[in-house]
């Protein structure tokens, strides 16, 4: 950005001010406050937000960063591949199974049971579809979670798809599966390819509301999308319409940058120019305390 961009920024991968990392990662890109961002933002003058598709994978990296000596926005977005073996048809459309494994980052209790962070997780999510007339109709999708070797069935409350938030009532585990189309080697585009998980914590983050739910927000205006280099080029040569974020060789998804507006009442806060970590606790990294 420096250098190719010729852009000045407040962090770069050779920061002599660590804490200023914190404030960013805190802040910024895992926070659920919409103020706090703001505010650090422009106490540092700040123009523009910019994310690309490698911060997808660097979730756990900025998240450790950001957070306190409890390790509270502590979290990661793994990816779930779709099994078309271990999916199903049925009458009326498909049970798609969807293979991974990701820990919790957070506890979870479930009918009496504790799934302790960290230790327990998701080893797969199933979710069911109804296809009328080329057009696919998603029912609540269940979470396959494991606790020392046995499975339980916890339906998953959220469903993101092609733009499009579903929210279900009832209990459940108030997580989202993230759809993501996929490109096969003969260049044929499967809108159900694979999918990510969004735990209830990292969905409510700044990056993932901006960047993967692409949710509007008046003080953070959309001003460029740039496409991973070889989206472009199979764009380019085939003329397929492909979504942002594609599963093809690894996850595709492309640079945005978004320029930032302020509230009126938006002040410099002094605290975020400092030096010093909060604590020596927070400073250190983790394990090391």
């Amino acid at each position: 950005v420096q250098t190719g961009g010729e852009r000045a920024t407040v962090l770069d991968g050779g920061n002599a001010i660590p804490v200023w990392d914190y404030f960013m990662g805190r802040f910024v890109l895992t926070s659920p406050d919409d103020k706090e961002a703001l505010e650090f933002l422009f106490t540092h003058n700040s123009t523009h937000l910019l994310i690309d598709s490698s911060d997808i994978g660097k979730y756990p990296a900025y998240s450790t960063i950001g957070s306190n000596e409890d390790y509270d926005r502590f979290s990661w977005i793994h990816v779930f591949r779709l099994d078309a073996q271990g999916s199903q048809e049925t009458r009326e459309g498909v049970i798609y199974f969807f293979r991974g494994g990701t820990p919790l980052d957070g506890d979870f209790v479930w009918q009496g049971e504790l799934f302790a962070a960290e230790r327990e997780g998701i080893g797969g999510i199933l979710l069911p579809t109804i296809q009328q007339n080329n057009e696919i109709d998603f029912r609540k999708p269940t979470a396959i979670l494991v606790k020392n070797g046995q499975r339980f069935d916890v339906p998953l409350n959220c469903i993101f798809f092609e733009g499009r938030i579903l929210e279900f009532e009832g209990e459940g585990l108030n997580g989202c599966i993230y759809i993501v189309s996929s490109l096969t080697p003969q260049g044929q585009l499967n809108p159900i390819g694979g999918s990510f998980y969004l735990s209830p914590k990292n969905r409510e983050s700044l990056m993932v509301r901006l960047y993967l739910l692409g949710i509007e927000h008046p003080n953070f205006k959309i001003v460029h999308i740039e496409d991973d280099l070889l989206i472009a080029d199979i764009k380019r040569q085939t003329g397929l319409q492909i979504p942002d974020i594609l599963f093809f060789n690894g996850i595709r998804a492309p640079i945005k940058i978004w320029e930032i507006s302020y509230p009126e009442d938006i002040k410099i806060n002094p605290d975020y120019l400092k030096f010093e970590y909060p604590s020596r606790e927070t400073e250190l990294d983790r394990g090391y305390y």
